[in-house]
């Protein structure tokens, strides 16, 4: 058996008892947001509600499945809180400019990501970083720096190691640029993870707008973290 089937198998069945809380995934959505849930923004988060309740009902995911379905919905609703706590505390940082951005858009497997990694060598550019999309902050010592970056890097691991074709296909380093992917909220991502009709005819019917507003104040902190 390849090392990778053997990680997956394993580790399926070591989470195989807490994948119970998908009976009850609002329950299991209401103790995620716990940790990060922001007042007055209720659109944001019930769209997630609605994504994990969709994930639960998914035909023929794994274990594994439902915990990265879990971690995904809370790393968004963390991040969130995050970005919007650090800017009301810091009005200043949606004040930063950002002059002449550059775009990189296409289709898929167009080179797109190629294009973004060669951009990202220049010294004129600065494209975020894996460990900074994961765990966005304005990290007040190097020990919190390095923790996020060790974070980063076993999730990194994680991923090629139960998906390891994802090397080939878009590797990823901890501190190696990455795409908007992590900044857009209600991204492509969910519907490569698992098959959720449901979800899909909510996600293309809805106003992408607010996740793109979301993005661009994303953007606007990660400029205004000078490390």
């Amino acid at each position: 058996m390849p090392s990778a089937q053997l990680a997956l198998t394993l580790a399926n069945l070591l989470l195989r008892p807490a994948s119970g809380s998908r009976r009850a995934p609002d329950r299991a959505f209401d103790q995620i947001a716990k940790a990060g849930q922001v007042d007055g923004d209720e659109p944001f988060t019930d769209g997630f509600r609605f994504l994990l309740r969709q994930w639960a009902g998914a035909q023929d995911l794994t274990p594994v499945g439902w915990q990265a379905a879990r971690s995904h919905v809370r790393r968004h609703l963390t991040n969130r809180a995050r970005v919007m706590r650090l800017i009301a505390e810091n009005p200043a940082i949606e004040q930063e400019p950002i002059d002449k951005p550059v775009f990189v858009v296409g289709l898929p497997r167009t080179a797109t990501t190629l294009t973004h990694g060669v951009l990202s060598l220049s010294d004129q550019h600065r494209c975020p970083l894996v460990w900074e999309l994961l765990a966005p902050g304005l990290y007040a010592s190097p020990g919190q720096r390095r923790k996020a970056i060790t974070s980063a890097r076993h999730w990194v691991a994680g991923m090629n190691l139960f998906a390891p074709r994802l090397r080939d296909i878009h590797p990823m380093t901890a501190e190696g640029p990455e795409e908007c992917t992590f900044l857009l909220p209600h991204a492509l991502v969910p519907l490569s993870q698992a098959r959720i009709p449901a979800y899909q005819d909510w996600h293309y019917e809805r106003d992408f707008v607010p996740d793109y507003r979301y993005r661009d104040s994303f953007a606007v902190h990660r400029a205004s973290a000078r490390w």
